[in-house]
Parts: structure tokens; sequence; C-alpha cells
């Protein structure tokens, strides 16, 4: 089995709950275990969530690819914006670990750790200027 499902949302956080729902949904399907499933929903979340709040594009939306094959689930987000940071300055965490907003002074940045200590694969691919993929991979 080698499928691929294709969702594009409109870039407003009000959409992300049915996407966590379609997610979990589909790993569920999956026969992952329901600790795996909770992990593989929160990272959705988080990477579409980013997607949302970062995004600064006339193109208001994001899309989510799913590629589900008999062994693991790919999920791809991708937003529009264009990158932000260097491709370099993603997969240096320390970048984007922990760092404090002003604004409020907590911590924030820590998606990206997260993201990668519940997938066993993430990788970040930029377009600079068209598009950012956050890749997860999760195997069974």
């Amino acid at each position: 089995m080698r499928d691929k499902i294709v969702l594009t949302i409109p870039g407003k956080l009000i959409y992300v709950k049915p996407v966590r729902s379609f997610i979990s949904d589909v790993a569920r399907r999956l026969g992952f275990p329901k600790e795996v499933v909770e992990d593989i929903e929160l990272v959705t979340d988080e990477v579409c969530n980013n997607a949302i709040e970062h995004g600064r594009s006339a193109r208001n939306e994001i899309t989510l690819i799913c590629i589900l094959n008999e062994d693991k689930i790919e999920i791809i987000i991708r937003d529009y914006r264009g990158a932000m940071l260097s491709l370099s300055d993603f997969q240096n965490l320390s970048v984007l670990e922990g760092y404090v907003d002003a604004s409020n002074e907590e911590p924030r940045g820590l998606g990206l750790a997260i993201v990668r200590s519940l997938m066993d694969e993430v990788t970040v691919h930029t377009e600079p200027g068209k598009f950012t993929d956050v890749r997860m991979v999760k195997y069974r």
C-alpha cells in the first residue's frame, strides 16, 4: 500500500483542529498504538500552527501531504511564506530552542525540538521565497 492524501486549508488557526482529527484518525486506522497516535497528532498540530502563525504571504494557505505506507506514515506540512530562516538555521536547533519572547518573557521556540523527539525523522526543506516543507516520518 502506498496512498497519498493532499489537503490544502486556509491559513487560519480554526482549521487546525479538523486537520488534527483527520491525521489522528488516519494514524489510528493504520494500526499505530494510541500513544503514538497522540504524538503524531501533537506534532501535526505544532507544525500547522507554526506555519499559520509565522506565514506571511499573499497565498494564505498551508498544505498537508500525507503519504501512507505499510511500515510508516509520512507527513509534510507546506507553507508558502518562503523561508524566514535558512536551512542551516533550521538544522541547528540551538537557534530555535528556548528563546524568550520579549513581549511576554516566556520560553518559545521549543516546537521543533518536541517534534524531533516524538518522530523518527524530521527534515526541513526550503525554496527561498516560495515555500517551506517540514517532513515528519513515524515508523510502525
